[in-house]
């Protein structure tokens, strides 16, 4: 499992402040020290209420975007028919993608679908 978006620093006290603060139960107390559980949601109840700065956020990793192109929409589509919102998406995206010089790509997902694709 990946690790956890909250974590605990050796600054923990135990004073267990944060177990009735996290809304969803992800806190408990493991040999004197908070412990963030695969509950956690990273709301940030816990790193704002510690009185001692113990439980912090970890840094989000920073994506390589160089290598995502185009400007993709998913095409909705009713009973096996092209819906016409999918038509002004695509025209919203045409506009955007004509600014980018980039290509557009519709996602139509279903069975059967006759008209438009």
């Amino acid at each position: 499992m990946s690790e956890a978006p909250v974590r605990v620093t050796d600054k923990c006290t135990g004073c267990e402040i944060c177990l009735n603060i996290c809304p969803f139960g992800a806190i408990e107390m493991r040999e004197g020290r908070a412990y963030i559980n695969e509950a956690c949601r990273a709301c940030g109840e816990c790193v704002d209420e510690c009185p001692v700065g113990a439980i912090v956020t970890q840094d989000a990793k920073t994506l390589d975007l160089t290598e995502y192109k185009g400007v993709m929409i998913y095409a909705e589509q009713r009973d096996g028919e092209l819906h016409p919102v999918s038509f002004e998406l695509l025209g919203k995206a045409h506009e955007l993608a004509s600014q980018l010089s980039e290509p557009v790509y519709a996602v139509i997902i279903g069975d059967e679908v006759k008209k438009g694709a």
